[in-house]
């Protein structure tokens, strides 16, 4: 038998990453196996332990293709000489979080990720790039808050590390709920006024006269 190209592979391993994001949103991840993935695909089982040894890797490769919401966001931000850092800091996370949710096979993989992933083996690869990027996430943007602070752009009753940690769980609370409503049909969120009106709040009464939103 003639050895596969690599473009017939790549196809091949295309298949089959489809067919599981197929499956996992109707099925979930629990109830899918690789077997089932390979009939999905038109394959046999064997083709797909042979790019997938098991559902966490297979799983792995739908985070790196998506990234984790943390990725990001840690991503996007990048403190510049900017003299309104919150303005700025609801900008980026505004962007991020609006090409997350525009990109149909993203919107996709955060979509099994968020509702129809119930792989909690321990040690889990794939929740690994969540926590090693959710750390530096939270140290941007707590930077961002700090120099708002030294600003005299920040509320004084905010305290940095609480304000770091409500807003990231705003941000993933704000994923989720734009998620659902887009498969339930129901009511768009505009991700972007909703993370400006939220960063906004966190202005001192004098930064808010300053600036227009």
């Amino acid at each position: 038998m003639a050895r596969r190209s690599k473009s017939e592979a790549k196809e091949t391993r295309e298949q089959i990453v489809g067919a599981a994001i197929k499956l996992f949103l109707r099925d979930g991840v629990s109830r899918t196996t690789l077997e089932k993935i390979a009939a999905k695909a038109g394959y046999t089982r064997g083709a797909v332990y042979h790019h997938f040894e098991n559902k966490a890797m297979l799983l792995l490769e739908l985070m790196k293709r998506a990234h984790p919401p943390a990725q990001e966001i840690f991503d996007s931000l990048k403190l510049e000489e900017t003299q309104d850092p919150l303005g700025t800091l609801a900008e980026e996370i505004g962007n991020t979080l609006e090409r997350m949710l525009t990109d149909k096979v993203c919107r996709e993989i955060h979509t099994i990720f968020i509702f129809n992933c119930e792989f909690v083996e321990k040690n889990n690869p794939v929740f690994e790039p969540e926590l090693k990027y959710g750390a530096g996430a939270r140290k941007k943007v707590s930077e961002y808050l700090e120099k708002a602070r030294k600003l005299g752009q920040l509320r004084p009753d905010i305290d940095i590390e609480e304000g770091t940690q409500v807003l990231i769980a705003f941000c993933f609370g704000l994923i989720s709920m734009a998620i659902r409503n887009f498969w339930q049909n129901t009511c768009a969120i505009d991700n972007k006024k909703a993370v400006r009106l939220f960063i906004e709040g966190l202005r001192s009464d004098a930064a808010c006269n300053n600036v227009r939103v």
